[in-house]
């Protein structure tokens, strides 16, 4: 795993594509994006002088990205620190043959195919995901979706009244939510979403009081180096969600 990699690399890259205007928040983007591998030691008054800005400014930055601190924002990103990689100069296809071989061997099939078969019976499908244009949610949608079952794609980070509404239509609600923020930052849904069929893709620890919550969570920390790309990440989770799909039935079987 590398910082640059991260959740918060992340965040601050989108955040200056959504922008559309020089502001103080632009510069301590850029400043954090500068020192990012001097975290998780850098000091808030420190990316604040740079900024040329104060660090309660800093903070309320941080809060904007979704973190209720500064020193939360630098503990998000200790798993990330990796010494730097070597540059790969080998073929690429076998690089992704690898690769694929990787997390095949690490794959959950018996686990893939228990979804598959809780997937069938719903009707009403919620997936939550971070972007409409990412691969595996997408892939389940269009392969899910018929008329015998509705299925619905909403980012997890929506309003709490939105997400509440669609938790509530459905009966079977997918997470993909592999740090764990989502349960951090909505634990007021937790008690409707306890009571639906809930899948998680998960990569991080479970949140205390959460270990229960669904009826089937898939652990992406198993295939090794699953945070060295996000590539590799996301070949990870389409492998996965390929095998779910290769187990469901289709229509009127």
């Amino acid at each position: 795993m590398n910082y640059y990699h991260s959740p918060l690399y992340i965040k601050l890259s989108e955040y200056l594509f959504c922008c559309r205007k020089a502001s103080v928040y632009v510069n301590i983007a850029l400043v954090m994006l500068k020192k990012i591998r001097e975290f998780p030691t850098i000091y808030i008054e420190e990316i604040a002088l740079l900024a040329n800005t104060t660090p309660a400014s800093v903070t309320r930055f941080c809060k904007v990205l979704g973190y209720p601190t500064f020193q939360t924002l630098k503990q998000d990103l200790k798993p990330f620190f990796t010494p730097p990689m070597t540059r790969q100069t080998e073929d690429p296809r076998w690089s992704e043959a690898a690769m694929l071989k990787k997390i095949h061997q690490h794959l959950p099939l018996a686990l893939c195919r228990q979804i598959a078969c809780a997937l069938e019976k719903s009707r009403n499908l919620l997936i939550l995901s971070n972007d409409y244009s990412f691969m595996p949610s997408n892939l389940l949608r269009e392969a899910l979706a018929n008329e015998q079952r509705l299925v619905f794609q909403l980012h997890r980070q929506s309003d709490n009244h939105l997400l509440a509404k669609f938790i509530r239509l459905s009966d079977t609600v997918v997470l993909i939510d592999l740090t764990g923020d989502w349960l951090r930052k909505h634990p007021e849904l937790l008690p409707a979403l306890s009571v639906k069929t809930a899948v998680c893709f998960s990569a991080g620890q479970p949140q205390s009081g959460t270990e229960n919550l669904f009826d089937f969570v898939i652990d992406l920390t198993k295939p090794p180096d699953f945070f060295s790309s996000n590539y590799f990440s996301c070949l990870a989770i389409t492998s996965t969600v390929f095998h779910i799909l290769r187990f469901t039935r289709p229509p009127g079987f």
